[in-house]
């Protein structure tokens, strides 16, 4: 099992085992186990979505993100390769925290890829928080 799969699932909670008593019917306590994982499904669709815990190179519970901190580079508007998990090419970034009063932009936006997406700061040295997904 990925890390991924179970942090999903721990998120949630794994499906129930399901299994039909020897005879082959359904016994109460199966319907309600199968009722107690619904429930759950329905909890996390009704306003309980997880975005995670926001540490470092932490998963955004269950949105398909992740948290980086990055500390940009010693001159200001440089434009820095930052590494990120998500498998697939990024819809965007949204800046979580900061230490400086500093503003994130674009690299080189239209060569993001698979595994790095490029970013400039407006002040050297940032420390940023940084959600990608």
């Amino acid at each position: 099992m990925t890390d991924r799969l179970r942090e999903l699932q721990t998120g949630m909670g794994a499906p129930p085992v399901l299994r039909l008593s020897d005879d082959g019917k359904i016994s109460a306590q199966l319907v309600s186990a199968i009722n107690l994982f619904f429930e759950a499904i329905a909890d996390k669709l009704n306003g309980f979505i997880s975005m995670g815990g926001g540490g470092h190179r932490s998963w955004s519970g269950n949105i398909d993100g992740e948290y980086i901190e990055v500390t940009f580079p010693n001159v200001a508007d440089t434009e820095m390769r930052i590494p990120h998990s998500l498998k697939r090419l990024p819809i965007g970034v949204v800046v979580v925290r900061k230490d400086n009063y500093c503003d994130v932009r674009d690299g080189s936006a239209n060569t993001w890829g698979r595994e790095y997406l490029y970013l400039k700061c407006s002040v050297a040295g940032a420390v940023v928080r940084l959600w990608v997904f």
